[in-house]
């Protein structure tokens, strides 16, 4: 028997949960939301911060809520999952982590289950987040699912099967997009700025490059060939950064990183 008394739920209250929990309270009271956190002390910060409402067990939250959150790391879904499979409750769980197939879920019990992989910008409804299509959910409730994760920013749908593909491009793209910052500013101390304006420019260069690539729907090729003219600073810089390496460095964070997704996908099987 359905006894929903939060709109929301999640299991696991890490850095991805927490995220998420603040993003949603930009459209949701708190009293929509409740978690379940293992680390106490955590526990107890997220709920200072958020006011949503801390639960005692994983149980606890897949009986309350109609949407789940799944935000543990991909070796503690075993437990969840061996906690929650007699709870007589049919919540759309909504799986984050990394690596773990819905199959993984239903081999269990027969969850409503969707894999979903967003990224930290999430916090401030900036994020990406893929859906992947599942059999396991109503139309209605697929729906439901994007238009919340829509609150937090784009919505893309793919097949389950790219999921770990997504991961290793979006869902860790911001660390990659954060160490470039990182090494933009370090660079431009190097060549004698100070440090606050060698970030401030490294910050807004990469903001403003990316608002502009969105708006002006011109090929990444072509707004390059914009900043570039032949013999100037900006073809120097480049080829130290072919020389360098830069683009296969890339090509290589990305495989490195879904292969590892895959190995944790067949770990959890």
């Amino acid at each position: 028997m359905n006894q929903e008394k939060f709109t929301f739920g999640f299991i696991g209250a890490g850095k991805m949960g927490e995220a998420l929990i603040k993003g949603l309270l930009n459209y949701h009271q708190h009293q929509e939301i409740c978690f379940y956190e293992r680390d106490s002390e955590r526990s107890k910060k997220v709920a200072f911060e958020t006011r949503a409402s801390s639960l005692d067990s994983a149980v606890s939250v897949y009986s309350s809520a109609r949407l789940v959150f799944i935000c543990v790391k991909p070796d503690q879904v075993l437990g969840v999952l061996e906690e929650i499979k007699g709870a007589e409750h049919d919540a759309v769980l909504v799986s984050i982590a990394a690596g773990v197939a819905t199959s993984f879920y239903r081999s269990f019990a027969p969850f409503k289950v969707v894999r979903v992989m967003p990224n930290t910008p999430a916090l401030i409804g900036k994020g990406i987040t893929a859906v992947a299509e599942s059999p396991y959910v109503t139309e209605e409730e697929f729906r439901f699912v994007i238009e919340v994760l829509s609150e937090l920013g784009e919505v893309v749908v793919v097949e389950e099967s790219k999921m770990n593909a997504v991961t290793a491009l979006s869902g860790s793209g911001p660390a990659y997009v954060f160490r470039f910052i990182e090494a933009l500013k370090e660079a431009g101390i190097n060549v004698g700025l100070p440090a606050t304006t060698a970030e401030k420019l490294a910050v807004e260069t990469i903001i403003g490059s990316c608002e502009l690539l969105k708006q002006s729907g011109r090929a990444t090729s072509e707004l390059v060939e914009m900043v570039t003219s032949p013999g100037g600073t900006t073809i120097a810089g480049l080829k130290a950064l072919e020389k360098n390496g830069f683009k296969y460095a890339v090509y290589e964070a990305i495989e490195k990183a879904c292969k590892r997704a895959a190995e944790l996908e067949k770990k959890e099987m």
